[in-house]
């Protein structure tokens, strides 16, 4: 009981409950509180769940035609041009440090220099903007962040495990593969990414953990490689923090199964439909 409610007011304080944790806790609170008495579980819980709807009523403000007018040729261009970017801009840090990380930053620029409109701050969480006319391209620490950049807390836009939330929410569709899954030359998912997925699609790595999920890491398919092994085009992805412009979906995958397991997740949100 000790660890539920530690993960309720962990939870409590970021004012967020993703789909995979409330599963579970609503299988454990169906199966098992209420069979052993645990009353105040149901109760902390009641009151979250009051949390996350007020919260969820400030934080969807991408409409479908937002999405329609996506270019994803103006995301992938962005992406190949700034994929080895380390210098920041007026417009947008550079996030690189022991306590930052530039993965889900990076993303999200190529998103909104596709087209996507950035959130009104009163009334929703994906945006970045400059409190200065010549911040900080290249903060730190999260306090010399805080002190050029404005950004919600907590933030879709330089939060990994958030950007996933906020996205896969937005967007047209997601599809899940397992790691293994995709290595598997035997196997069609790695075409199945190839043909329900687009370049503009950011791709998210989920370490699939004992209780639950763990947002790893964020990139975007910038093009499609052709590769014998699959004897198909792939998706090739780029990203911030291990900066890469057209590494595949293959070697990406290979080096998430390393640090995370087979069973990690590849997750590609599909911003829209079609190209």
């Amino acid at each position: 009981m000790y660890r539920i409610f530690e993960i309720l007011n962990d939870t409590k304080k970021s004012q967020k409950l993703d789909k995979k944790e409330k599963a579970t806790f609503d299988e454990y609170l169906d199966d098992c509180a209420l069979q052993v008495g645990e009353e105040e579980i149901k109760k902390q819980y009641n009151e979250l769940q009051k949390i996350n709807k007020s919260k969820s009523l400030s934080i969807k403000s991408i409409s479908s035609s937002d999405l329609d007018d996506y270019s994803r040729y103006s995301a992938t261009t962005y992406a190949k041009d700034n994929y080895d970017n380390q210098d920041g801009s007026d417009k947008y840090p550079y996030l690189s440090s022991d306590n930052l990380s530039d993965c889900a930053n990076f993303v999200s620029q190529c998103l909104h220099e596709g087209g996507l409109p950035m959130d009104n701050p009163s009334s929703g969480d994906w945006y970045i903007k400059a409190k200065v006319s010549n911040p900080n391209k290249t903060p730190e620490n999260i306090e010399e962040l805080d002190e050029d950049w404005s950004l919600a807390d907590p933030s879709p836009w330089i939060s990994a495990k958030e950007f996933d939330s906020y996205w896969s929410d937005n967007c047209y569709d997601t599809d899940n593969y397992e790691v293994d899954d995709l290595l598997d030359t035997n196997e069609s998912a790695m075409v199945y990414s190839m043909e329900n997925s687009h370049a503009g699609d950011p791709v998210v790595f989920i370490e699939n953990g004992w209780f639950w999920d763990t947002v790893k890491h964020i990139t975007i398919i910038s093009c499609y490689i052709y590769n014998s092994d699959y004897d198909s085009i792939i998706p090739a992805l780029a990203s911030h923090t291990n900066h890469y412009e057209k590494d595949t979906l293959e070697d990406v995958a290979k080096r998430a199964k390393d640090a995370w397991g087979g069973d990690s997740i590849v997750k590609i949100i599909r911003i829209k439909e079609n190209y």
